[in-house]
């Protein structure tokens, strides 16, 4: 029995011992140091602090402080002499890191129930959260501040960034809480944390935010091609642009360039509107030229949503034709311009003709193509059909060449241009009725097909003998071409037309008739 109450004495003596550097009841314990609160790569929060030196310690507790309750929760306890850090596994009920902003804590506890108070010692996590400015290609970076180190506020905050799965580099540091990354790449993904540094960068203890992850595929589409397909003249006062785009990329508008010499700027005539579902081949009708006397230079410039200028086409130079005649050689000399800016270059020209305001329905002739000026000669002293107006249009042909939307080789017209040679008459001065192949006296006319046409012819004694108005009829010696012939001897004749542009010719003169 004796025995028994010592050992008793003993565990009571033990206990007391035991306890005798603590006191329930004290005031509270001193606050624990938290080093940092951090969120790790793969989302879970980290919260590390340094280890109490309170007496009798039993555990710490970890805290977070609920803004909706404004309550301290408890939401894990760590035994005393263990690890100084602590992870909240990302997706559990405490971890927000990728939402909103909390504050955590730590609590110690020494044997008698005393306890450090709340709050004193709080570190907030940073959240990371950004925007994309779509017409500058940059993403702009905002979080909250981390004022918790207890070096104070002092930080430096720097920018890491993943390309395509690449390792993380540092690509800016800034004292604000806010930073732009710039040069994102179209089609690229991306990674992006801040790491708070204490004492302006030089540490040690640091401080992470949640990984963002970005792919850059709802920045603007550029265009991969924009191409001038042809310019080509429809008439004196309209050039039609054709050309091909690439309707995947973010255009608001393409713009119609032209200027007419090569020292010119280029200057916006129109613009075609990009929408939705649009045909990629436009044409673009400019009626403010003077094809006539100039050829003239485009381009298309493409402006996308930003209302930046994103691609400019190829240059398309339109050609340009003279003419001139010469009324002894009976020939009409044309000189073009060459056509520029096609993939497959200019392969041929073709010339077109028109004979008195009919053109030829294929072409005349069709010449290899020259850098430069070309020159082309039409020898029409043989040509006596028409009324003296001879028109011409050259159309370049392009060689082979891969295009935009597989289009076939181009083609453009020039402006028309026409050339008058003066009518032309033969008339004989004799003729025998009774003859096989001078039988009628009637001039030929080249280059004339006259609007109006009179011929009369006169006897020696002015008594008229014959009249017609018909180009084609001749007088054949008799009287009005059916009464009795008359005689042998030299007859009056007057003729009178009006040229198809309308000139006035006449001529007179004797004619013999003989038998």
């Amino acid at each position: 029995m004796l025995k028994k109450i010592v050992f008793i004495l003993l565990l009571v003596s033990s206990y007391l011992e035991f306890n005798a550097q603590c006191v329930p009841g004290s005031p509270p314990l001193p606050t624990v140091v938290v080093d940092s609160v951090s969120v790790l790569p793969n989302g879970d929060i980290i919260i590390c602090w340094q280890a109490s030196n309170v007496p009798d310690i039993l555990e710490y507790d970890i805290i977070m402080f609920d803004p909706i309750t404004l309550a301290d929760l408890t939401i894990a306890t760590i035994p005393a002499g263990g690890a100084t850090c602590y992870t909240i596994p990302s997706g559990s009920a405490n971890n927000f890191f990728d939402t909103e902003v909390r504050e955590y804590g730590v609590r110690v506890k020494d044997n008698c129930g005393n306890a450090s108070l709340n709050g004193d010692n709080y570190h907030n996590t940073i959240l990371l959260e950004y925007g994309v400015n779509i017409c500058a290609a940059s993403i702009n970076f905002t979080w909250n501040p981390y004022d918790d180190f207890n070096s104070g506020t002092n930080v430096l905050y720097e920018l890491f960034v993943s390309q395509d799965a690449a390792p993380f580099i540092s690509t800016g540091t800034t004292n604000n809480t806010n930073i732009t990354y710039t040069g994102v790449v179209q089609g690229s993904n991306y990674q992006f944390y801040i790491r708070a540094i204490e004492n302006n960068g030089a540490g040690p203890i640091t401080s992470s935010t949640n990984i963002v992850g970005i792919s850059a595929n709802f920045f603007l589409k550029d265009p991969s091609f924009l191409y001038l397909y042809t310019a080509t003249v429809e008439a004196p006062t309209q050039i039609d642009v054709k050309f091909y785009v690439d309707t995947f990329a973010d255009a608001k508008v393409y713009n119609i360039q032209r200027k007419q010499k090569i020292t010119d700027a280029f200057v916006t005539v129109g613009s075609v509107s990009a929408f939705k579902g649009m045909n990629p081949f436009i044409v673009f009708n400019d009626y403010d030229v003077d094809a006539e006397e100039t050829s003239y230079y485009y381009q298309i410039e493409m402006v996308n949503l930003c209302n930046q200028t994103k691609i400019i086409s190829n240059i398309g130079k339109t050609i340009f034709l003279e003419a001139y005649n010469d009324k002894l050689e009976l020939t009409n000399t044309l000189t073009w311009s060459a056509y520029e800016g096609w993939l497959g270059n200019v392969t041929t020209y073709e010339i077109y003709r028109s004979i008195g305001g009919i053109w030829e329905t294929t072409p005349l002739v069709t010449v290899p193509a020259l850098v430069g000026e070309n020159t082309y000669i039409d020898d029409v002293s043989t040509t006596l059909e028409g009324d003296g107006e001879f028109c011409y249009k050259i159309v370049g042909v392009e060689g082979g060449a891969a295009h935009p939307g597989a289009l076939p080789p181009a083609r453009s017209s020039s402006n028309d241009v026409c050339v008058e040679h003066v009518p032309l008459i033969y008339i004989p001065n004799a003729f025998d009725p009774l003859s096989t192949f001078n039988s009628v006296f009637r001039p030929v006319l080249t280059f004339a097909d006259p609007l109006s046409y009179e011929m009369i012819i006169f006897d020696r004694w002015g008594q008229k003998v014959f009249e017609t108005n018909d180009i084609n009829e001749g007088w054949n010696g008799a009287f009005n071409n059916k009464g009795e012939f008359q005689a042998v001897g030299s007859y009056v004749y007057s003729i009178k037309f009006k040229s198809a542009p309308g000139k006035d010719f006449a001529y007179r003169g004797l004619v013999t008739l003989i038998r």
